[in-house]
C-alpha cells in the first residue's frame, strides 16, 4: 500500500468517528451530568415548575445583558433543549430538560455545571461530575442542588 492509501483510510476513520460521536454527544448532551428523576408526566410540567420556582423567588434567577445592551433572562429554549440557570448564594447552577419527554412516568433534569456568580460573563463553568471539581466539591454543589432547586420543584425525586 502507498502512504496515500493509508492516509485516505485514517482520515476515513476519523470521519467516522466523529460522526459517531456528535450523534451520541450532541449539542445539549451532558454524559457527565447528575440525573434526577421528577415525578412528573412531561418536560413541559417540569419546565412551568421551573418557570414557578423562578417566579415564587426571583433573586433565584439569572441574568445577563444581551446583544442590545438589554438584561434578559439567561435561561432559554434550544430546539431539544430547555437551560435554566439558578443563583443560590454566590453560585450560578446550570441544568438543562430534554423537551422531547411526554407521557412518562419520570422526566429527567440534568445538573450540568456551576460558575462563581462573578466569573459566568468570563465562562469559567467548571463541570458537575468531572475533573473540574474536587470528589468533595461535586458531592457539596450536589447537595446544594438538590436542596435549594430540585426541592422547590414541590414533587418528589430521585437521583438516576
Amino acid at each position: 500500500m502507498n502512504k496515500y492509501t493509508i492516509l485516505r483510510k485514517y482520515i476515513s476513520i476519523i470521519c467516522i468517528a466523529s460522526c459517531l460521536h456528535s450523534c451520541i454527544w450532541g449539542s445539549g448532551s451532558y454524559p457527565d451530568s447528575e440525573v434526577y428523576l421528577i415525578s412528573l408526566s412531561s418536560s413541559d410540567s417540569l419546565v412551568d415548575s421551573i418557570i414557578k420556582v423562578k417566579q415564587n423567588y426571583p433573586k433565584m434567577s439569572a441574568f445577563h445583558k444581551n446583544e442590545n445592551d438589554d438584561i434578559t433572562s439567561m435561561d432559554h429554549w434550544s430546539i431539544n433543549f430547555y437551560t435554566s440557570y439558578f443563583i443560590v448564594d454566590s453560585t450560578c447552577y446550570m441544568c438543562v430538560v430534554n423537551t422531547n419527554q411526554k407521557d412518562q412516568q419520570f422526566v429527567t433534569l440534568e445538573f450540568v455545571s456551576i460558575v462563581r456568580k462573578e466569573d459566568m460573563e468570563k465562562g469559567n463553568w467548571k463541570r458537575i461530575n468531572t475533573s473540574d471539581l474536587t470528589k468533595e466539591e461535586n458531592e457539596a454543589y450536589k447537595k446544594i442542588f438538590e436542596d435549594s432547586v430540585v426541592s422547590l420543584i414541590g414533587v418528589s425525586w430521585r437521583k438516576k
